[in-house]
């Protein structure tokens, strides 16, 4: 743990009233470095910082980046997090196949693997009906 003094603390407390300051913040408050590489927490921030969450392709990675990670960890079930094959997720929304106007649930969401593979259809679906 990285305890009071350590980077956790000062990602907690970032200072500034942008965007990325607050959720910052939001994201480190009440969480703990159980991390024990600084190099490795680094190369995570590396990758956050690349992403741009406005673009739906890049949201994807994301969640596949996040999905990954919760696969290699040996407890993830034992926090309620599961993780979904893509594969699957993928299938079952080909199954359910859902419209333009339908109401998408995912109670779980997660990584928002499901939302994410209908996401792509429905934009589809739009442009199409929108003529472009």
């Amino acid at each position: 743990m990285d305890g009071e003094r350590g980077l956790f603390k000062t990602l907690r407390d970032l200072p500034g009233t942008d965007a990325r300051s607050h959720m910052v913040r939001e994201v480190f408050r009440g969480n703990n470095n159980y991390m024990k590489s600084g190099t490795n927490l680094r190369r995570v921030v590396n990758k956050l910082n690349g992403i741009d969450f406005n673009v739906a392709a890049e949201r994807h990675v994301f969640g596949e980046l996040y999905e990954g990670i919760l696969k290699e960890l040996q407890s993830a079930g034992a926090y309620g997090e599961f993780y979904t094959p893509r594969a699957v997720t993928q299938f079952m929304t080909d199954m359910v196949a859902p419209k333009l106007g339908e109401v998408l649930l995912d109670p779980a969401c997660g990584t928002g693997g499901f939302l994410t593979c209908a996401e792509g259809p429905l934009q589809a679906a739009l442009r199409e009906a929108m003529g472009a």
